[in-house]
C-alpha cells in the first residue's frame, strides 16, 4: 500500500467537543495524489519545493537512476526523518554526483554513497563569515592537534569539544551515528548572536542552543541547522539543480511497502485488492468491535480522538464510516457515537457512550448506492442502523484510530493511552476474511506529525489476523 498524503495545520484550540465531527474528517490519501509518492527506483517529494508542497505539485525525485544509489541509502539511513526532504535534482561538484536534501548533500564517487561535510566545503569556499553572520556559527577549531592521530583519536578529541555543556552533547549523541549525520564536532560551544544563542559547529550540520525564548525554541533548547539549507541558502548549489520539477505520473507497477505506510491523522490498517489504484465496486462490507478508550485529559487538555470503520477515503475522495469519539475541551472529557458520508459533515448521535463501552460497528453496501451504518453499545444494549446514499467507489476498507479535523487543521491527538479493535473483517470481491486475508493486500497506517515523529502506532495484526492495538505516542 501508499505513503500517505502529510498535512502540517494543526488546531491550536478545539472550539467546542460537540463540533469535532460536525465538520469534515481529515481523510488521507493514496501517495499518486498526494505530496509523495512512490516511483520506479525511488520516490518523488513535493514538500520542500518552495510552494507549500501537495498532490500535483513540482519537487525532487531520489531514485537509484543510473546505477547511483541515492534512493537505497536515503532509505537505508532513516529516509525523511533522517536527511529530510530533497531540494534539488542531482548536479555535479568535483566530478562526484551530488543531491542536496533538508539535513544534508548525498554524494556518490563511483564505489560508494557518502554524507559531505557541507560546513567544511563552505569553510574551503572562504564562507565562514557568511556563516557567522547569517546563521551565528563560529569558523572551525585549529585541526593541527589531529595530526598523528589514529581517526578514534581524532573522534575523541572532537567529541571532547561538547563536554562541558550536558544539552548539546545529548542533542549530539542522541542520533544513531551522529559522525555518520552530523560528522565531528568543529568548534567549542561559544556564545553567538550577542549571547542570544550557544552554537557548535559541526562538519555537517550546526547546533544551536537557544539562551532565551524565541518563536521557534524555549529557552535552553536545542535545535538543528540543517546542512543542506545553509548550503542552499549560501549559494554552494547550483541554481539549475533547485528548479523543482514536475511530477511524474504515477506507476501502478510500484509497489508500495507496508514499511512506509503513513499518514499525518490516521493510525490503523487499510485494505484493498489493488495497492496503487484501488478497484471500484470492490469493498461491500467492513466491521469491528473496540472498547471506548478513555482518555488522559491531564495530559491533553484540548485533543480528540475517533475510532471508526469505513469504506473509501484511501483512493477517493469519499468515505462512508461510523466510529466513537472521546474528546478533551478545557481538560475536561466527553464521549459520543458518530457516522459520516464524507465529504458530507458528520453527524453525532444520541447514543449515550461512556468509556469501557463495549462497540460492534459495520460499514455495509446494500446496492443503488445506499450502504447501511450500524453501531451498537453491547454494554448498554444499545444503538442505530441507519441508510444513507453515497457515490462511494468502495475500493478499500478501513479499520482507523484518527486525529479528527476541523477544516482543513488537525486538532491534537488525545492521550488515549491503547485501544485494540477485534472482529477487524471486510468483504472484498464476495469474500470475506480479516484484516489480511490472502484475497486482498493489507497495510498498517502510522500516524505521524509534521517532524516525523510518530504520534500513534499500530501493532502487529494478531494470530486471527482480525485483531490489533493503537498505542498513542504523542498529540
Amino acid at each position: 500500500m501508499g505513503v500517505f498524503t502529510r498535512r502540517c495545520g494543526r488546531a491550536a484550540v478545539l472550539g467546542a467537543v460537540l463540533l469535532l465531527f460536525l465538520f469534515p474528517a481529515a481523510a488521507p490519501a493514496f501517495a499518486q495524489v498526494g505530496a509523495d509518492f512512490p516511483i520506479a527506483d525511488g520516490h518523488f517529494y513535493s514538500q520542500a519545493n518552495g510552494q507549500g508542497g501537495g498532490g500535483g505539485q513540482p519537487g525532487f525525485a531520489i531514485t537509484d537512476d543510473s546505477g547511483v544509489p541515492f534512493w537505497s541509502a536515503f532509505s537505508r539511513g532513516g529516509g525523511v526523518a533522517t536527511f529530510g526532504y530533497p531540494i534539488s535534482t542531482r548536479f555535479l561538484i568535483s566530478s562526484n554526483t551530488d543531491q542536496a536534501l533538508q539535513k544534508g548533500i548525498l554524494q556518490w564517487d563511483g564505489n560508494g554513497v557518502s554524507v559531505v561535510n557541507v560546513l567544511d566545503v563552505l569553510h574551503n569556499a572562504g564562507l565562514d563569515g557568511v556563516l557567522q553572520s547569517r546563521f551565528f556559527t563560529p569558523p572551525p577549531a585549529d585541526t593541527a592537534p589531529d595530526a598523528g592521530l589514529a581517526w578514534p583519536q581524532v573522534v575523541a578529541r572532537h567529541q571532547q569539544f561538547l563536554a562541558n555543556n550536558p544539552a548539546i552533547r545529548a542533542a549530539y549523541f542522541s542520533v544513531a551515528d551522529p559522525i555518520m549525520l552530523y560528522g565531528l564536532p568543529m568548534s567549542l560551544p561559544v556564545p553567538e548572536g550577542n549571547g542570544s544563542v550557544i552554537v557548535v559547529r559541526l562538519q555537517r550540520a550546526v547546533l544551536q542552543q537557544w539562551t532565551t525564548a524565541q518563536p521557534w525554541a524555549a529557552a535552553g533548547q536545542v535545535t538543528v541547522a540543517n546542512a543542506g539549507d545553509i548550503a542552499k541558502t549560501t549559494g554552494l548549489l547550483p541554481a539549475s539543480a533547485l528548479a523543482p520539477q514536475a511530477p511524474p505520473p504515477p506507476s501502478p507497477a510500484v509497489p508500495y511497502p507496508v514499511s512506509a505506510t503513513t499518514s499525518d491523522n490516521w493510525s490503523g490498517y487499510v485494505a484493498a485488492t489493488d495497492p496503487t489504484n484501488g478497484q471500484p465496486g470492490a469493498v461491500s462490507d467492513v466491521k469491528a468491535s473496540w472498547t471506548v478508550p478513555a482518555v488522559n485529559c491531564a495530559s491533553t487538555p484540548n485533543a480528540a480522538v475517533g475510532v471508526w470503520v469505513g469504506i473509501d477515503g484511501v483512493f477517493s475522495p469519499t468515505v462512508e464510516q461510523t466510529g466513537t469519539a472521546s474528546n478533551c475541551l478545557a481538560g475536561q472529557a466527553s464521549y459520543y457515537a458518530w457516522l459520516e458520508i464524507y465529504p458530507s459533515a458528520a453527524r453525532t448521535s444520541a447514543l449515550p457512550i461512556q468509556p469501557g463501552d463495549a462497540i460492534s460497528a459495520e460499514v455495509q453496501y446494500l446496492g443503488s448506492q445506499t450502504f447501511r451504518i450500524t453501531l451498537n453499545d453491547n454494554t448498554s444494549g444499545q444503538g442505530f442502523s441507519v441508510q444513507r446514499f453515497s457515490r462511494g467507489s468502495r475500493d478499500s476498507a478501513e479499520w482507523v484510530v484518527e486525529a479528527p479535523a476541523i477544516g482543513d487543521q488537525i486538532v491534537p491527538l488525545a492521550n488515549f493511552g491503547t485501544v485494540g479493535l477485534t472482529g477487524a473483517m471486510a468483504t472484498i470481491n464476495g469474500v470475506t476474511g480479516g484484516v489480511n486475508d490472502a484475497a486482498w493486500t493489507a497495510a498498517g497506517i502510522g500516524m505521524l506529525d509534521g517532524n516525523g515523529q510518530f504520534r500513534a502506532i499500530p501493532s502487529p495484526l494478531g494470530a486471527d489476523g482480525s485483531s490489533f492495538a493503537v498505542r498513542w505516542q504523542r498529540p
